[in-house]
């Protein structure tokens, strides 16, 4: 165990994370790299380049998912010149891993052979060449683990800035099984991997054939159907966390009095479902309101996966980094295939569905759930609830 005079560094679950890491062969990180390195730099990169300046591409903890994919059309941009100084050693090169730490030291990544030419890495990670005899999507999985996740945090409890002190990431325990071992678990996180790819491609799918549906594209920069509460226009209603269209009474307006609700863009959102002569349902028709409280006593002697709302990707909508949620007195309880939607903020689209392997779980209570009734797709309704409608195409 490394000394450290904080309280806080030996509280019972990071010591009880630490024993389960050593219960299997170990090594510290600094013994598994040939080379690695930390660019300095200060900056958090340029979305756009000026004119008359040369750049090369930069990739930073943002860019990267929370599974550990990399999204290489998203990644800035710093200036050309900085080769000279971190070509030979601070490009991102296949198969390189990426753990950040500085920020919230969440994210890890291993570098594909998609990289661009003279991608330099942000200072928030640590850019890091393995040696040979240890698989980089094994200790990725390990990263993204539980543990991992919880051992990463213990190195920043207590500090005035979150950051992985270089002595202490040399230092950081690595489970270092037999080859063989690693190379089935690197081959499982290789292939979904390749999953999400697929995954991405059938969602952008599906998006065209909604959007060539409704007659008007649609974005995950623009507007979507759900609003905070209840909005009207002549024919139609647009509802709170009932983001699918229902027909009313031609005339008839929400009693809800707030002048947000009633702003030209959302009035525009009901036309679109209007014009595109599709069939439309409340969501009350389509899925049952389901609420079940689950004590945390219970969550624990259960074994339950706890889901927070911050474990709920806005861009995705899938979950992720289970391990993070807190639960204090009650939780709301939920199974596979239910949908989930987020009462805070609902402007982030916090909406998602429990996965099947999942088949009970708890969550905050600011998650409200719906259960689909027989007949109805889950999964097409998650499309439908997280669908976002361009308002400046045609309507």
């Amino acid at each position: 165990m490394e000394p450290r005079l904080d309280a806080e560094f030996y509280q019972s679950h990071f010591l009880v994370a630490e024993r389960r890491v050593r219960s299997v062969p170990v090594k510290r990180f600094r013994s598994l790299w040939r080379n690695s390195n930390r660019i300095y730099i200060g900056i958090a990169g340029f979305t756009a380049k000026t004119e008359g300046r040369n750049y090369t591409p930069y990739i930073r903890p943002t860019d990267v998912g929370p599974h550990g994919e990399i999204d290489w059309s998203r990644i800035a941009w710093c200036y050309a010149e900085w080769l000279q100084d971190y070509q030979n050693k601070g490009c991102a090169q296949p198969g390189d891993l990426l753990v950040e730490v500085k920020g919230n030291t969440r994210r890890v990544a291993v570098v594909d052979d998609r990289v661009p030419k003279n991608c330099i890495v942000s200072g928030s990670f640590w850019r890091l060449s393995l040696t040979k005899d240890v698989n980089p999507q094994f200790v990725l999985a390990f990263l993204l683990s539980d543990t991992g996740q919880l051992l990463k945090r213990r190195w920043v409890s207590n500090s005035v800035v979150s950051w992985i002190d270089p002595h202490s990431f040399r230092s950081f325990l690595i489970p270092v099984p037999d080859r063989r071992v690693q190379d089935y678990i690197g081959a499982k996180v290789e292939l979904a991997e390749r999953y999400r790819a697929v995954s991405s491609r059938m969602w952008q799918r599906a998006t065209d054939l909604l959007a060539d549906a409704l007659g008007v594209p649609l974005s995950p920069d623009t507007f979507e159907l759900k609003s905070t509460r209840t909005v009207s226009a002549p024919g139609y209603e647009v509802a709170s966390i009932r983001p699918v269209i229902v027909r009313v009474e031609p005339g008839r307006l929400s009693g809800f009095l707030g002048a947000q609700f009633f702003t030209p863009r959302r009035a525009k959102a009901t036309l679109v479902i209007e014009r595109s002569g599709l069939r439309v349902k409340r969501l009350t028709g389509l899925a049952d309101r389901f609420v079940k409280r689950i004590q945390t006593d219970e969550l624990h002697r259960l074994g339950l996966t706890y889901i927070g709302l911050a474990q709920i990707d806005s861009t995705t909508g899938f979950i992720s980094d289970t391990s993070d949620g807190q639960p204090t007195g009650s939780s709301a309880g939920f199974s596979s295939r239910d949908i989930l939607f987020s009462k805070l903020r609902p402007y982030l689209n916090k909406v998602t569905i429990c996965p099947d392997h999942l088949k009970q779980a708890a969550g905050s209570t600011e998650l409200v759930t719906y259960r689909v009734k027989t007949g109805v797709d889950p999964f097409y309704l998650f499309f439908g609830c997280r669908s976002r409608i361009d308002l400046n195409g045609r309507v």
